[in-house]
């Protein structure tokens, strides 16, 4: 593959996928931070009557299941694709408002043609994915189908607390095994081609200026004034992106390590919870 980082188009969106990987880099070691010291207490969050020794298996599955490739693509496939519906809501929910006030004209049902319902699908796509996508990663979560298996033996009012402990544990295993060397890496890529992004934006940069200088008529250079602007507006927001990226990459790799020493400690001190609730009963 050649490098994209020399093409104008990719330059112009480095900024902003600096940005985004970045922010994903922070928000998933504060996630992985904040439940590792809530995970060892989850055991009480179950109601009277769970079989521990169900619960020992499911905490174990779930965290096997962080780990897994499965689990890792689905993670992969659900971040592009909330990454995309964040970039591309509105233009969709604008398509689907259009299609439903199509069908209410030519349906007449007076005064409701004027309704706008972008927000209301808006909210109802997005809700919808995140669904889906929730079912898709329990899939690949050997716990869910042992808590469906033994739900007797776990309690009906102690399900929804199983599913989400076996959610949290799996997340949390993928983010402190996976996720965040993953994430760390497409930072690190990133920051390499900042040199070459720079470059491409200043010749991007005198290319347009070059070309409004040129004979073109009124239309083609207002557009290549828009394109101007664009290329200005990522020049003047890359230092912050790379400074911001730079800040969050250090000290990265011990604090990986003390995050997963941390989960470790976590999951062992569940454990051994959920171990002397099975030898009391």
């Amino acid at each position: 593959m050649v490098p994209a980082s020399e093409i104008p188009a990719y330059a112009v969106a480095y900024p902003d996928r600096l940005t985004a990987e970045t922010e994903e880099l922070v928000a998933a070691k504060q996630h992985a931070t904040e439940q590792s010291e809530k995970l060892s207490a989850r055991a009480s969050d179950l109601k009277p009557g769970a079989d521990p020794a169900v619960m020992i298996v499911v905490v174990r599955q779930s965290d096997q299941a962080g780990r897994t490739a499965a689990f890792a693509d689905e993670n992969r496939a659900a971040r592009d694709l909330r990454a995309f519906w964040k970039e591309e809501r509105g233009p969709i929910t604008a398509r689907a408002n259009g299609a439903a006030q199509k069908q209410l004209t030519e349906g007449n049902c007076g005064s409701c043609n004027q309704l706008d319902l972008s927000a209301s699908l808006g909210y109802a796509v997005g809700a919808g994915i995140d669904k889906q996508l929730e079912k898709r990663l329990r899939a690949c979560n050997e716990a869910h189908r042992t808590i469906e298996a033994h739900e007797d033996r776990i309690g009906t009012a102690n399900v929804p607390a199983a599913e989400k402990l076996a959610d949290d544990i799996a997340l949390t295993s993928y983010q402190v095994n996976v996720e965040l060397p993953m994430a760390r890496d497409r930072v690190d890529a990133l920051l390499e081609e900042e040199d070459d992004v720079s470059s491409t934006l200043t010749r991007a940069a005198e290319w347009e200026q070059n070309y409004q200088t040129s004979e073109r008529s009124a239309r083609d250079k207002k557009r290549s004034q828009e394109r101007l602007e664009l290329v200005e507006k990522s020049r003047a927001a890359l230092p912050t992106a790379v400074a911001n990226a730079q800040a969050a990459r250090k000290d990265l790799d011990p604090d990986i390590e003390a995050l997963r020493k941390r989960y470790a400690e976590t999951m062992e001190a569940l454990e051994k919870n959920l171990e002397a609730q099975q030898a009391a009963k």
